[in-house]
């Protein structure tokens, strides 16, 4: 009734959840798109190479476009606006956009369905809006090119409408709903990782 929603947020695995609708529905997030040009014979051949190097397919293979990605992108900073990942792929520089939209491209290319993600990060004391990619591995899995070693709690607050077309209006829709969030830490227990 207050427009309240209380959520309690755990870093505990999930084994298993099962994408909207069935199986078919990961075809669209192998697709290319106006800003995920995963079909581009650059971005096909990054991902190619990348794999040929590693030797990993599936879930490793994603951890390593991540890194890449991450090492790849050495402008990293807010100058570039919401860009293509051609553009990222031309320029070198971005915010965590630009770096999910590449990595999101990358995975496409190497036959990993993915979308790209917008929401809150939980990380030391602080909520900021943040984008990342998540790839399909039997359940979505999140991976952040722009640091791939953050471990933040993650609250997915919007994707696109059409995870084939993710464009400019959908981060816009996306970040307006962050924007409206409150969000008040009631209690957290920091649990040592692995």
């Amino acid at each position: 009734g207050d427009g309240t929603i209380d959520l309690l947020v755990s870093r505990e695995i999930v084994n298993e959840i099962k994408m909207a609708g069935d199986d078919k529905t990961s075809g669209v997030f192998l697709e290319p798109g106006r800003y995920i040009q995963s079909t581009d014979e650059r971005i096909r051949a990054v991902a190619d190479s990348v794999g040929a190097a590693s030797g990993f397919d599936g879930w490793e293979l994603a951890q390593e476009l991540s890194l890449w990605v991450n090492a790849y992108i050495t402008g990293k900073n807010y100058g570039q606006g919401f860009a293509s990942a051609i553009e990222v792929l031309d320029s070198r520089s971005g915010d965590c956009t630009e770096h999910s939209v590449l990595l999101t491209a990358l995975l496409r290319a190497a036959g990993i369905p993915a979308r790209p993600a917008v929401g809150v990060v939980y990380q030391k004391g602080y909520f900021y809006g943040h984008m990342w990619a998540e790839a399909y591995d039997g359940y979505w899995r999140s991976l952040d090119a722009l640091d791939p070693w953050m471990t933040p709690i993650r609250i997915r607050v919007a994707g696109s409408k059409n995870e084939k077309a993710f464009d400019g209006s959908d981060l816009v829709r996306a970040y307006d709903l962050v924007g409206g969030m409150s969000v008040k830490v009631l209690k957290y227990n920091l649990i040592a990782e692995d």
